[in-house]
């Protein structure tokens, strides 16, 4: 809390270690499976100028001392970074829902053809949608991954080991903005610092 009734936000992250540096790099990323952190702010240096949303929960403070405790123990792990899976808004959404304090139905989650990045999917025939994006996700090195560490055992991570039925799907934080804007949900749009 601060002064006056106003609280600072601390917008926690999963993000990549290294984030795409020229037009095809950004392209290989889409499929890529790569290190990633856990940071605050955002570092995202290409990428400075774009806008966030926030939802602000309030919580208890055993909700709080939870949420900080999720965030020494992914801290303390192997973290990747998925653009189409395992991204900062997945993680944002799981480590919320692992501690009950996120109340909103996934308010990331949205339809490969309702995003901004992959909407010229959803102009042709939905039937043949999925085949498109089967033949994308093969350019686009879906098979690539990293096998790291979870529970004590190796487990491979790869765009590729995503469920057909999730992979017509995305977490996509612009969802987010979106019904910020609508008004569909209760929050805040900021550039910048919080």
């Amino acid at each position: 809390p601060l002064t006056e009734g106003r609280y600072a936000l601390f917008p926690f992250g999963s993000y990549p270690l290294n984030f795409p540096s020229s037009l095809i790099s950004g392209l290989l990323s889409v499929n890529d499976t790569s290190l990633g952190s856990i940071v605050y702010p955002d570092d995202n240096i290409s990428m400075l100028h774009r806008q966030h949303a926030v939802v602000p929960t309030e919580i208890s403070s055993d909700e709080g001392l939870n949420l900080l405790e999720e965030i020494r123990k992914a801290l303390l792990k192997t973290q990747i970074f998925q653009l189409r899976g395992e991204n900062c808004a997945f993680w944002a959404q799981n480590t919320s829902e692992k501690i009950n304090i996120f109340k909103l139905k996934n308010p990331f989650k949205i339809n490969l053809t309702q995003s901004n990045t992959f909407s010229f999917i959803g102009k042709i025939p939905a039937r043949y949608q999925p085949k498109l994006l089967n033949a994308l996700d093969f350019f686009l090195g879906e098979r690539r991954g990293l096998t790291i560490e979870e529970n004590g055992q190796k487990v491979f991570k790869s765009i590729s080991l995503i469920p057909q039925e999730e992979k017509m799907y995305i977490y996509q934080p612009g969802w987010l903005h979106e019904q910020i804007l609508a008004g569909t949900l209760s929050g805040r749009i900021y550039t910048g610092a919080p």
